[in-house]
């Protein structure tokens, strides 16, 4: 986690990036837990990964307007909840997918880059 956090940090000057890197290592860590041998824990830790890259890029586009915000972490949550019922894989995984949406989705933020050259492609071109 510390490696990850640096990473961020240091060598790419974001601490947006940091915070993700933090939370993804947590989340890896304490809340995922894949049982049997060692190649299947492997590729059960690296489909999460992968799998978690949906939930951010999703929460990451909802935090602009609120109502929306609570529309798709409502939607999202009852989704991952009641796939556990699908495997015991996806059951272990429920919590750290509910983080990975929900740090992004708290995040407000524009989804501009910093010289505004996107600006007027998305819903609504202000920040919140």
């Amino acid at each position: 986690m510390p490696a990850t956090f640096a990473t961020g940090q240091e060598l790419l000057h974001s601490s947006n990036v940091a915070l993700f890197a933090a939370f993804g290592s947590v989340a890896m860590l304490l809340f995922v837990e894949f049982g049997g041998p060692l190649r299947r824990r492997f590729t059960a830790h690296a489909a999460f990964a992968l799998a978690t890259l949906v939930p951010v890029i999703l929460g990451t586009a909802c935090p602009r307007v609120p109502w929306v915000a609570a529309v798709v972490a409502l939607a999202f949550s009852f989704i991952v909840l009641f796939s556990a019922v699908i495997s015991s894989v996806l059951a272990s995984a429920t919590s750290g997918m509910l983080i990975s949406f929900l740090l992004p989705v708290t995040i407000p933020g524009p989804l501009t880059p910093p010289d505004g050259s996107w600006t007027g492609r998305w819903p609504t071109s202000r920040p919140w």
